[in-house]
């Protein structure tokens, strides 16, 4: 980062000389975040995982994309279980109420930017739904056509409730589900 002078020197086979300069300064723009989840207005649940997802784009970085290790989730309540870091994070909440959450992003050379987004957390209803969460294939991925396809996951009962039965569905178009899997990976 910083001012630069850059001077080319041309010489002739009689060794005469000229030269010429330019003078120009290195900046590292700012990452730029996207926060996907959860959205604005969105309700959580106090003591079910909620699920915080968000990149940050750099064009200083490999593939455009800044590391994950290098984006920290925080709120405006300190009774929150934040600051976390990384892009896909669950975090469960102990209180209800509304906060805002925001994502940071830090390059390497200290440049940031943030996003941030407000959410209400009510107390859970009976029987709440377990939580699912799928790992691979990553999000945003583009699997090979004709290669195989990990499909993996994760769900929890909030109520603990056993054993927890799994589908997994693809749809093309618009044509109809097709079960693919019954199992967590």
């Amino acid at each position: 980062l910083g001012p630069r002078t850059l001077t080319v020197t041309a010489t002739d086979s009689a060794g005469a000389t000229s030269t010429a300069t330019k003078t120009f300064n290195v900046v590292n723009p700012p990452p730029d975040v996207t926060l996907s989840r959860p959205q604005a207005g969105e309700t959580a649940l106090r003591t079910v995982p909620l699920f915080l997802r968000g990149r940050a784009a750099d064009a200083n970085e490999t593939n455009f994309q800044l590391a994950c290790n290098r984006l920290t989730w925080t709120s405006n309540l300190a009774s929150d279980p934040l600051p976390v870091t990384g892009c896909d994070v669950a975090v469960t909440f102990t209180t209800n109420g509304s906060r805002t959450l925001t994502l940071t992003a830090t390059d390497p050379q200290g440049a940031t930017d943030s996003a941030s987004v407000t959410l209400n957390v009510v107390e859970p209803p009976p029987n709440l739904a377990p939580s699912v969460r799928v790992t691979s294939p990553a999000d945003g991925s583009f699997p090979a056509r004709d290669e195989p396809v990990t499909l993996s996951g994760t769900a929890t009962d909030p109520e603990g409730t056993t054993p927890l039965t799994y589908q997994w569905t693809v749809k093309l178009n618009n044509g109809s589900p097709i079960v693919v899997g019954t199992a967590p990976s």
